[in-house]
């Protein structure tokens, strides 16, 4: 009971809540043979029966869990994919919703077997996906209708700005420091030179001054308020950071910037960018995901000359001095200009700071201000602000003044002098100095920031100089910010030559306690000179994740870059104590160099590879290994500490057999220079090789000695009576790899590899399992194919040469089931069934129905074909005679239609239901396209037939985008006049599911033949509550119309949730494939201006700021706020909308909302 009450949730990841239908299927059980005959093992009786779809042990399993599962929230992940091999979802979509009044369901594109097989943030499946999604909507785009064009432009447009998105280069300015209170008053006069360039004038306006002037300062504020002044239809800005990663400062980051920006706020412009897009999903020419400098220039030329025709723009560039080099700068005010002269004067502003213009930019700008020569206002409220408040001190009033003057005129305009200044006179008077001493230490104050620079840096004592250089060093020399964490490690690690592993560091007694300990230290060790900030300042929020807020992962930086260039470009000084910039620089490296390598010779490195390939928890050491390992190999080799190293387990036994693993052919020649035995026992680098197909490493490896003799890789008749384990068998896994040459290859040296039975059934078996995973995990079907043709000529090989007997190997069952799987690994080609048919094996009936299966949903209609001609048409119908599907089914999603024709002229009923009651035409109207529904309704199929959930054809077209547009087709599937009014067992009726479709056209069609707008289904939601968490295109019309027809805003279904509540949540009997934030926003902004009350609460005491937060979307959170959302609000798990962030912008949003 205490582990009931403590549950806030349950996450079922494909869990078969109503079994799987899949069990029912003739594949499934040919498989559960196959395991048994081949693999010895069988699924337990118990619980083979308790998967049947619809047995009395789940339905009571599900009904005991729902009367005691109270308020725990559900949350079901379900798979899209069919799994190779069976053409079918293991647990589909209605077994693995658990149904629930407040379940989230979310899809995952992924079979059973790897649904949580996660490899990581760049997931390799996921990206091949969604390139090969880009392709199929460019051919999509030219073949369809205006209405689809337009759908289509906008996703390629979201697509677009995902590819462009660089939030590092611009988070600076997303969110600038907020100006001192009193201050810049002077930019902003309405008579002031910026003011009236802006809204009269044009051209480039720049913005010059010293470092520490406040020039960033000055642009963000300028970001805020421009629009105030002007009316802009584009505002974009971007914030040069040279302190942070190479993206922040560089020509590519700002372009990408820039064009993202755009694009944001104008997502019309796209159009004029639609001939780059094409480009760069081009897989001949382009690097995935990655955009070229030259293409990035061109569209944004282009869409600024044509989107300033009509649109006027701003653009705001803080900074320009902090570019890579002053190439960088001259190339990017060249590249301005270049903007300017394409379009229309006074349509394009630009406006942009830096330190001074290159001499060789020959740019003149309409207007310029230096800041310096207008900021002494500003510093003046400055002091005098962070004097009164800051500086206790008993003086007369007119010596203060003099004072502060004097901090002001010795000050020269900069504002990070007074900053660090007041930092000496504040300590100067908490000392309890005088008035004369406190006049004493400013003057003693450099006037300069160097000589301020100086001055911090010659104040450690000399004990502690050391511990100084090496953080100055660190923080100049490191790449990208170092975490405050990943200080206090380098810094110990450099310090204390003892550690060899993570234990002997944490106990070590140098290393510093912890990280506010670390801040403090920096912050006396360094004068002030680096400071410690949030890490959202500078990291993505895929980098930061869940633990932004934790202080390890504040990051810790320069005060200001003036500081990182003195260091680099300053003269050797005695009195700082600092080596000269190179010897300072090399310091740097040479300490983070060491602390690197000292990590990873510690013994957890090695431990680490004994874990999962596919854990998405990464360190240090582990990155090394895998991203390193030629620098790794050459470190320990060199030391003399490795060459044949066997800590490792399963099958990498060595760092020889890693490097053939990683295929690094430079880390093979370093291992084999220093003496590596590719034949020493228990060495797997050769059978490795094979496995992988790489040619060039395998012959690597046989010319420096590698033999198939090697006693652990003996096959053949050395071996007859000794069993080896696949990975250890060279034939076996030359035959996994697939690849014809590597076959033969190893077959030309070891004649011996298939002369026993069991090295021939184990290549066969490596073969079949090779092609499964390949498919698996391969989503190209051009590559699929060619992999494929590559397998046929590598099984030729093996029955060829090492003329495999199936029958003796295998068992005439086993044989004939092997043969076919091969086949359809094979893709069903002419050349594979004429190969099986040569092996004059009898096919028996499960393998030959399991064939037909597999060619009627996925294979070649002259596949098919060819199979009828070898038992004919008898053979088709009678193995639709006792399946659950039968073959029609299949054929009705085959690619080519002409299948479900030719399977309807062999004699298979049209009209035949599954176990779920589907027909063919089900089928064909939930998956298939337009060419597949008409052929079946032309053959007369039947359209008043109902599923087991009460669904007719029509219901299931409605979900089909392949049908989208097609009115009447739609109306060819009505089973009566009036099916425009039936129910499924849901109550959901068409116009329920046209309108959680987001699809306007259908919604209107549907009320003109007398849909009833106002019915609601068992859930008591109409279609104003399914259109607003619908994510279609068209969702924010589809609610719009709606609510002009009548239906309200405010009203609420059986679990008390508004229209407003699903724009975020859905209960996903009907909807949310996915979640899209930008639909979301537009669909709650209308709401709410219709009327909407946003703090409404459902029966749980739920509000939409609960689910903003917990959806984790910025936009609608603050559109929530502004709209008087109640961020106290509590629901009746005493939970507030803050307890579901997320994300740190959530969180600091809805805090500062509960302080003011």
């Amino acid at each position: 009971m205490d582990i009931l009450q403590a549950t806030k949730a349950v996450f079922f990841l494909g869990t078969p809540h109503r079994g799987s239908h899949v069990l029912e299927k003739l594949f499934a059980q040919t498989g559960l043979k196959l395991g048994k005959m081949m693999l010895h093992k069988q699924m337990p009786a118990q619980i083979k029966t308790a998967l049947q779809p619809r047995t009395s042990e789940s339905f009571i399993c599900n009904s005991d869990f729902v009367k005691i599962k109270g308020s725990i929230a559900i949350v079901n992940f379900y798979e899209q994919v069919n799994l190779p091999g069976l053409g079918e979802l293991v647990v589909d979509k209605d077994s693995a919703v658990f149904d629930s009044e407040k379940a989230e369901n979310i899809p995952i594109a992924r079979d059973h077997r790897r649904l949580v097989r996660f490899t990581g943030p760049e997931d390799d499946a996921y990206r091949t996906l969604l390139e090969t999604l880009k392709r199929k909507i460019r051919v999509f785009l030219l073949e369809t209708d205006p209405a689809k064009s337009t759908d289509t432009l906008t996703q390629m447009s979201r697509d677009c700005i995902a590819s462009l998105a660089v939030p590092l280069a611009w988070r600076r300015g997303k969110r600038p420091i907020e100006p001192h209170r009193a201050t810049l008053r002077w930019f902003w006069e309405r008579e002031g030179k910026f003011l009236k360039w802006l809204t009269r004038g044009a051209g480039l306006f720049s913005i010059e001054g010293k470092p520490g002037s406040g020039k960033t300062v000055l642009m963000g504020d300028m970001v805020s308020k421009a629009r105030q002044f002007s009316e802009m239809d584009v505002l974009v800005h971007h914030f040069f950071n040279k302190r942070g990663q190479i993206i922040e400062h560089s020509f590519q980051g700002f372009l990408q910037s820039v064009l993202e920006q755009i694009l944001r706020q104008q997502p019309s412009l796209f159009e004029h960018m639609l001939q780059d897009w094409y480009t760069m999903q081009d897989p001949q020419q382009m690097t995935p995901n990655h955009w070229p400098e030259w293409l990035l220039k061109r569209a944004l030329t282009r869409v600024i000359a044509l989107g300033s025709t009509t649109l006027r723009f701003l653009m705001i560039f803080d900074a320009l001095d902090e570019c890579q080099s002053e190439i960088d700068i001259v190339e990017i005010l060249s590249f301005l200009k270049v903007l300017l002269d394409g379009t229309l004067g006074k349509n394009v502003r630009i406006v942009f700071s830096c330190r001074y213009l290159p001499d060789t930019s020959n740019l003149n700008p309409a207007e310029c201000l230096r800041m310096e020569h207008h900021n002494q206002s500003d510093i003046a409220n400055l002091v005098h602000d962070v004097w009164s408040s800051s500086i206790p001190m008993d003086a007369p009033a007119d010596e203060f003044q003099e004072l502060k003057k004097a901090i002001i005129k010795k000050a020269n305009g900069i504002f990070l002098w007074v900053r660090l200044a007041l930092d000496r006179v504040t300590k100067a008077v908490r000392d309890g100095g005088t008035s004369d001493e406190i006049r004493e230490t400013i003057d003693e104050l450099p006037g300069e920031l160097s000589g301020i620079f100086e001055m911090l840096l010659g104040h450690p004592a000399q004990k502690h100089r050391e511990e100084t250089h090496a953080m100055l060093s660190m923080a100049l020399t490191a790449k990208k910010p170092l975490t405050i964490e990943e200080f206090r490690l380098v810094l110990n690690l450099c310090s204390d030559d003892a550690i060899s592993s993570l234990a002997d560091m944490n106990r070590s007694t140098k290393l510093v306690s912890n990280y506010q300990v670390m801040q403090r230290r920096i912050r006396s060790r360094c004068g002030g000179l680096l400071e410690v900030v949030p890490a959202d300042r500078l990291d993505t929020a895929e980098e930061v994740g869940e633990t932004a807020r934790n202080e390890s992962r504040q990051v810790v930086q320069f005060v200001h870059q003036s500081v990182k260039d003195f260091l680099s470009l300053r003269s050797q000084d005695k009195t700082t104590g600092l080596p000269s910039p190179e010897q300072f620089e090399k310091d740097g490296h040479a300490r983070l160099t060491r602390a690197c390598l000292q990590y990873l010779r510690m013994s957890e490195t090695y431990r680490l590879l004994r874990s999962s390939p596919n854990t998405t928890h990464y360190d240090l050491s582990l990155l090394a290994v895998r991203k390193n390992l030629v620098s790794l190999v050459e470190h320990l080799c060199k030391t003399g500490e490795l060459v044949h190293e066997t800590r490792f387990e399963a099958d990498i036994v060595s760092h020889m057999s890693l490097a053939v693993t990683r295929g690094s052919h430079e880390a093979i020649k370093i291992l084999l220079a220093y003496g590596a035995d590719p034949n020493a026992p228990g060495e797997l680098a050769l059978p490795i090789a094979c496995k992988t197909g790489n040619l060039d490493i395998l012959r690597m490896l046989l010319d420096a000695g590698a033999r198939f003799e090697n006693e652990s890789l003996l096959s053949g008749s050395k071996l007859r009576n000794r069993i080896l384990r696949p990975s250890h068998n060279a034939i076996a896994m030359a035959a996994y790899s697939g690849d014809a040459e590597v076959v033969r290859l190893v077959l030309k040296l070891d004649p011996d590899a298939l002369a026993n039975p069991w090295n021939q059934h184990l290549a066969v078996m490596q073969l079949l399992a090779g092609a499964v995973n390949f498919q698996a995990e391969e989503a190209n079907l051009m590559t699929i194919t060619a992999k494929l043709q590559s397998r046929t000529s590598t099984l030729m090989s093996l029955l060829t040469t090492g003329s495999i007997d199936f029958g003796s190997v295998f068992g005439a069952e086993q044989g004939s089931a092997v043969m076919t799987m091969l086949c359809a690994v094979m893709g069903f080609s002419k050349e594979a069934l004429d190969m099986l048919f040569e092996m004059n094996i009898a096919l028996t009936p499960r393998a030959l129905t399991f064939l037909l299966a597999m060619v009627a949903s996925g294979g070649p209609l002259s596949a098919m074909q060819q199979l009828v001609c070898l038992g004919g048409a008898s053979m088709v119908v009678e193995c639709s005679s006792h399946d659950a599907d039968n073959l029609l089914h299949l054929a009705a999603v085959n690619e080519d239609p002409t299948m479900a024709g030719y399977m309807l002229e062999l004699g298979i009923d049209l009209n035949a239901q599954n176990t779920d009651g589907e027909s063919p035409l089900h089928v064909a109207a939930s998956f298939g396209t337009r060419a597949q529904v008409e052929l079946l309704l032309d053959r007369g199929a039947d359209t008043s037939l109902l599923t087991l959930r009460g669904r007719t054809v029509f219901h299931l077209a409605l979900l089909n985008p392949k049908l989208r547009p097609c009115k009447a087709l739609l109306a060819r599937l009505f089973a009566t006049d009036a099916s425009q009014h039936i129910a499924d067992r849901d109550g959901v009726l068409p116009i329920h599911l046209a309108a959680a479709q987001g699809w306007l056209a259908t919604v209107e069609w549907l009320i003109e033949i007398g849909a009833d707008i106002f019915s609601r289904d068992n859930q008591g939601r109409t279609p104003l509550h399914t259109a607003a968490a619908s994510m279609g295109i068209d969702s924010t019309a589809v609610v719009r119309f709606l609510v002009d027809k009548g239906l309200e805003v405010e009203d609420a279904d059986e679990g008390g949730m508004t229209p407003l509540h699903h724009v975020l949540y859905s209960y996903d009997v009907l909807h949310k494939d996915a979640f899209d934030p930008e639909v979301s926003l537009a669909n709650a902004r209308y709401l709410l201006q219709r009327g909407a009350n946003v703090n409404a609460k459902d029966l749980e005491g739920t509000t939409p700021l609960h689910l903003a937060a917990w959806r984790g979307n910025s936009a609608v959170v603050k559109l929530l706020l502004k709209s008087g959302a109640d961020v106290e609000a509590r629901n009746r798990a005493d939970v507030k909308p803050i307890d579901h962030a997320k994300e740190d912008e959530i969180w600091e949003l809805l805090e500062l909302a509960a302080r003011i």
